[in-house]
């Protein structure tokens, strides 16, 4: 399916397509070797991917900022230490929505948390987080690079 997509996407003329998975208890080289792998064999110009790998679980970033999960939970959530020690950080969001009566899908929650988040605190609370924003942000500054020279 990630060729595909990544094709897709390619096609939209997005200019920075950022492909993110679990690390689901693997060595996360190991994780990151293949994801890279499989965006390299894409059709898609592999220059515009910037592949990651969260530390163990997505949801450890969503865990990071409890004014995001308050304001979506709608109810005062406290800080939840070291996001990316967290034990099944997946299950422990899920403790945290479904005690809230918000009633709404679980995936539409974690999508109203990521868009409430401030990455400027998961950077500050999840190295993992901080690790992938600086990878990302070299391959922004290349790609910006690359059309400054192409359009000059």
């Amino acid at each position: 399916h990630l060729h595909q997509t990544l094709f897709e996407f390619s096609q939209l003329n997005i200019e920075l397509i950022v492909v993110l998975i679990d690390n689901d208890r693997e060595k996360k080289n190991e994780r990151l070797k293949r994801l890279i792998g499989k965006c390299r064999r894409s059709k898609c110009n592999y220059d515009f991917v910037a592949p990651g790998v969260a530390v163990e679980a997505l949801e450890a970033w969503l865990l990071a900022d409890e004014s995001a999960l308050s304001k979506v939970a709608k109810k005062i959530i406290p800080c939840q230490p070291n996001p990316e020690n967290i034990n099944k950080p997946a299950e422990v969001l899920k403790q945290i929505t479904q005690s809230s009566s918000i009633g709404i899908p679980y995936h539409e929650v974690l999508r109203g948390i990521a868009s409430e988040l401030d990455l400027g605190i998961v950077l500050r609370r999840c190295k993992s987080f901080k690790n992938f924003h600086s990878f990302y942000s070299m391959r922004l500054k290349r790609f910006i690079s690359w059309i400054y020279d192409a359009l000059y």
